[in-house]
């Protein structure tokens, strides 16, 4: 490692362990802090049962639980680095915190909002890349397709998606044959078969004439940013998916063309639940229905063709969890109990502590610092690190407080300055 490269990673850890004492949750590294058999477990076995999920077109759904700094966080934050360690192409994730949601309104734009794929780029890549999917199946059931043609053929999928146009026996809309192929396995190559030329031209034109002018914008910007990377996002988008998001239709009709595109899973991760709270209680009643809704959509994935599987985890403080939601939505409550969906996070074990001691101290290395050796019970009567344990637990069980993960970690960057960091 050149001396560059040393001073960037100290530099890079320095900044951890800062974060780390001020009891804030780390934006990386996170994998490296995660102690506790239990809370393994539970993480390795969720990224199984996500993965999985591609073998098999269904939806998995799990509430994490656990007290204010008991790890919520973090746990979301290893699911989502283990998935991108070992997902592939066709999984999609998006990770919303809710303490940053402005109304109910907002949360389906923020949940495509915040989509990527495993290599990375924002969700307009996302879109660029289930575009550019459709398009190669289009131009290879085709010869000699033009740019127009494919994105006509594009357009009239995101209308039929957005439900704007309809099979009528007496006007003869849509061909019943295209809605049948709208829902079936191989969407595209099916859709491509009947769509050519005349067909084309005639069904793009039906469903642009039946949308209203919102769903038109929605659907012209939608090719607008596919086709220009560098074109401003908000106001190419932004504006139209808001309104979609409004009437609770956005993840609907982007799903479904994710899906099309070859997309086999989307992994929804929703951090902060119990901060809905802050809501006045009519916002906060709407925002549980707009999430009540939103899960509700996925009961026909695996039963009806149209979405990809899906995976909606979802963390929350129990105290949020069994009184709050309980009282102000019982029915997204009592949805989440009656399938025993839960993740429990529990409190450090002893030896977890000890683990959580020793990665600690091995942050003060990685960052340059000098440390004095751990004393052995062979020189005292109780070794050092079992102490400090033993300190921790005390100071907890006297001020009768938590010994939530974040505070644990916190103090044990204080004592580890005061004991081993040499001067």
């Amino acid at each position: 490692m050149s001396s560059l490269e040393q001073n960037n990673l100290q530099a890079k850890i320095r900044k951890l362990l800062n974060d780390l004492e001020s009891v804030n949750t780390p934006s990386d590294d996170f994998e490296y802090l995660t102690v506790g058999d239990n809370f393994r477990s539970e993480l390795l076995s969720l990224k199984q049962e996500i993965l999985a999920l591609a073998l098999e077109r269904k939806k998995l759904e799990k509430i994490v639980k656990g007290g204010f700094g008991s790890g919520k966080t973090h746990f979301l934050s290893n699911l989502n680095w283990l998935l991108e360690r070992d997902g592939d192409s066709k999984l999609i994730i998006s990770r919303i915190d809710l303490s940053k949601l402005r109304s109910p309104d907002e949360f389906e734009f923020s949940i495509i909002r915040e989509m990527k794929q495993i290599k990375g780029g924002n969700y307009v890549e996302v879109l660029r890349v289930a575009y550019e999917n459709i398009k190669k199946e289009y131009v290879e059931s085709h010869s000699n397709v033009t740019s127009k043609q494919v994105e006509d053929f594009f357009a009239t999928i995101l209308f039929l998606l957005l439900g704007k146009a309809t099979a009528n026996a007496t006007n003869g809309f849509i061909d019943s044959e295209v809605l049948s192929a709208l829902g079936a396995k191989n969407s595209v190559e099916r859709l491509a078969n009947l769509l050519t030329g005349h067909a084309l031209n005639k069904l793009f034109a039906q469903t642009r004439s039946q949308a209203r002018r919102e769903d038109v914008e929605f659907v012209d910007r939608f090719i607008q940013i596919i086709k220009h990377p560098k074109l401003p996002i908000a106001t190419a988008f932004e504006v139209p998916a808001r309104t979609l998001s409004r009437e609770r239709q956005l993840t609907d009709v982007i799903f479904k063309a994710l899906n099309f595109s070859g997309i086999q899973t989307i992994v929804i991760l929703v951090d902060e639940l119990e901060t809905l709270k802050r809501f006045s209680e009519v916002n906060l009643r709407e925002t549980l229905v707009t999430i009540r809704d939103f899960r509700d959509s996925f009961e026909a994935v695996g039963k009806t063709p149209g979405y990809p599987s899906i995976a909606f985890i979802c963390a929350s403080t129990e105290s949020f969890f069994d009184e709050t939601l309980r009282v102000e939505d019982p029915a997204l409550h009592d949805r989440w109990c009656w399938e025993q969906k839960e993740v429990l996070l529990e409190p450090f074990s002893p030896a977890d502590i000890d683990n959580l001691i020793f990665k600690v101290r091995e942050l003060f290395y990685l960052a340059g610092y000098q440390l004095h050796p751990i004393k052995s019970s062979l020189e005292m009567s109780e070794h050092e690190i079992i102490q400090l344990r033993q300190r921790m637990l005390e100071k907890y069980k006297d001020n009768r407080s938590e010994l939530t993960t974040r505070r644990l970690v916190g103090n044990l960057i204080q004592e580890i300055k005061k004991i081993w960091i040499a001067s």
